[in-house]
């Protein structure tokens, strides 16, 4: 394998382990969810509809993923690349910032951060706070939306194209 291809497979392969890791988090959240409930039985447990989702999810990062390798090492184009950058990374990496808008938003509330003392002594209003979140929301959109138009480039561009190395 050619330096190159081995740097997009260790790429692909980190894609992978980080929605796995993502995925691995829920299920850990919903076995939590189960552990809570007065006496889980294994019923319950099956008709948990968070498990079973969780699980569904999981289950469908793995096939997107490994249809995404299969199909780069077929054909080398780039634009799997990209495509797993924008339908595997960029959900992963954009998660963590709603964790960091959630917690904001959360000290907000309870009067614990600068932004609050902004707001109370009139240099920002609650209005443009939840505007330059919402803004925020916005901007990790169009990034995706750009990571998924590059993929659809690359992989219009090369259309039929079989590379072999």
């Amino acid at each position: 394998m050619r330096p190159k291809s081995i740097f997009f497979v260790v790429l692909l392969a980190v894609a992978f382990a980080l929605a796995y890791a993502k995925q691995l988090q829920k299920l850990g959240q919903a076995v939590l969810h189960l552990s809570l409930m007065p006496t889980p039985t294994p019923v319950a447990i099956l008709n948990s509809p968070y498990l079973l989702a969780t699980l569904f999810g999981l289950l469908l990062q793995m096939v997107i993923v490994l249809v995404l390798v299969t199909a780069w090492l077929r054909t080398r184009n780039v634009g799997f690349v990209w495509l797993g950058m924008a339908v595997e990374v960029w959900p992963f990496v954009s998660g963590f910032i709603g964790i960091g808008q959630r917690i904001l938003l959360d000290r907000v509330a309870h009067r614990q951060t600068l932004l609050f003392r902004l707001v109370e002594r009139g240099d920002l209003t609650m209005r443009e706070l939840i505007s330059y979140l919402h803004l925020i929301g916005t901007v990790q959109a169009t990034v995706g939306a750009c990571l998924l138009l590059v993929a659809v480039l690359h992989l219009a561009r090369a259309r039929g194209e079989l590379v072999t190395a």
